[in-house]
């Protein structure tokens, strides 16, 4: 059965080729790509070029403003309002966007600043989907009800909360306040909390993913240090056993889902 990677961070991966190669072999024949600042484009697009099946998305993620002067933050802004501008038939999606309200290391003072231009920075993203009819690829960290307030005062807004690890209350604001996906990787594998909250998410809202090289699946601890696209194979076999489910239709339906999500 045919797997889709909705989230993959294939160009930090050590020999990305082989590791696209090994996940067709498993069944893993689609992987999309998300930029987390405009800089990183250069090495998605050179994949891009290698493999028909590999997608990408634009976005900044929210804790590059930590690093980020205003002056580059607006050209990072600039370069990928010009990718968008190009409408390549690849990119299809808005991130990795959103907001990270962890803060380790940084002083309680500026935490209200950086809160601020997370919050502005997500909005820049908000307008490129309504403009370019694009899904968001939502990262959330200690940010629920800020990204819920942000996502529902749109209209039209699709998209999913990459990662998603939070309790059920959260899961099911997002399903009935929004037409949001939940990405579901390797924590679904070692959470127990997370599984419980799975089993209330209908399968036409999930799509997988790795977040690869990161979150490797439990039963896959024993050999691999790194996550790769491949080892998305643990994540649909747990998810079937969650939903009491056929691995085949676990396969189909967030197929279904993810053609659907980013029309690929």
């Amino acid at each position: 059965m045919i797997l889709t990677d909705t989230h993959c961070h294939l160009d930090i991966l050590d020999n990305p080729e082989q590791k696209f190669q090994t996940a067709k072999k498993a069944g893993v024949h689609k992987i999309i790509i998300p930029s987390v600042n405009a800089k990183s484009l250069s090495k998605i697009k050179i994949l891009l070029k290698q493999f028909n099946n590999i997608y990408y998305a634009v976005g900044i993620y929210p804790t590059e403003i930590e690093s980020l002067t205003e002056n580059n933050l607006n050209l990072h802004i600039q370069k990928i309002e010009n990718e968008l501008s190009q409408k390549p038939d690849k990119l299809v999606a808005i991130g990795e966007c959103g907001l990270d309200f962890s803060f380790p290391e940084i002083e309680i003072q500026d935490i209200t600043i950086l809160k601020t231009k997370q919050i502005n920075l997500f909005q820049t993203h908000i307008k490129w989907a309504q403009k370019y009819h694009l899904p968001l690829i939502i990262h959330n960290r200690k940010a629920n009800q800020e990204l819920l307030t942000l996502i529902i005062a749109q209209t039209k807004l699709i998209g999913v909360f990459h990662c998603f690890c939070q309790k059920k209350s959260f899961a099911k604001q997002i399903l009935t306040q929004t037409n949001f996906y939940f990405g579901l990787g390797g924590l679904i594998t070692t959470d127990q909390g997370l599984a419980e909250t799975v089993k209330e998410i209908p399968m036409e809202r999930i799509v997988l993913e790795t977040d690869s090289p990161y979150l490797v699946p439990k039963e896959a601890k024993i050999k691999y240090s790194t996550n790769e696209p491949a080892l998305m194979v643990y994540t649909a076999h747990k998810l079937a056993q969650i939903k009491n489910i056929s691995y085949e239709e676990v396969a189909k339906v967030t197929t279904q889902n993810t053609k659907k999500l980013f029309n690929i």
